[in-house]
């Protein structure tokens, strides 16, 4: 791991499966290691060359997402190395330096480049792995699932919960790495 930044940049994207901006907000302050707990609560642009934090995309983007254990660990640790303040940006980067890293880890490992956003593609296939429904899906990222996803199923209780409903073959060791609730409002 030759840049740490990027690395634990790009284990948050596919990991929590927050949105590029959503990551580039994210501060010190919007972890709870204790419930193993990722806030996300603002977005991060470049305007005319200025950084500027927003709300995320849209309101139920405002959300909790658990953690994987393993990962919050890796996290607490990376962060107590930085000696940020809590409401400091920890990837102080562009959308570009990521997609740079991107490439430059790709063409590293011998791989056709792939877009940073396939990172959250890449975690919704975990979570489909995982036996998560749709609905959960779609609460988890903060998008809409489609109607051909839910007809003629309940929307009531599934949407509220984050429970893998057993199967998870590839997860080795890491089930229910995701599982909690993920859309309490933020504080």
């Amino acid at each position: 791991m030759d840049k740490p930044l990027s690395f634990h940049a790009f284990e948050t994207l596919y990991w929590c499966g927050v949105r590029e901006g959503e990551l580039l907000a994210l501060k010190p302050r919007r972890f709870d290691f204790r419930r193993k707990t990722l806030t996300v609560a603002e977005s991060y642009q470049r305007i005319d060359g200025q950084d500027v934090l927003t709300d995320p995309k849209t309101p139920k983007s405002k959300r909790v997402i658990a953690m994987p254990g393993f990962y919050a660990e890796e996290m607490e640790a990376f962060l107590s190395g930085l000696g940020l303040d809590p409401d400091e940006r920890i990837f102080p980067v562009t959308e570009y330096f990521l997609s740079h890293e991107m490439v430059r880890g790709c063409k590293a490992a011998g791989l056709e480049p792939i877009r940073v956003h396939d990172l959250r593609h890449s975690h919704v296939s975990l979570l489909i792995d995982m036996g998560f429904t749709a609905l959960a899906i779609a609460d988890r990222s903060a998008t809409r699932p489609s109607s051909s996803t839910t007809k003629g199923r309940s929307t009531r209780s599934r949407a509220r919960t984050l429970r893998p409903r057993g199967r998870g073959s590839s997860t080795r060791g890491r089930r229910g790495c995701c599982s909690a609730p993920s859309s309490a409002p933020p504080p």
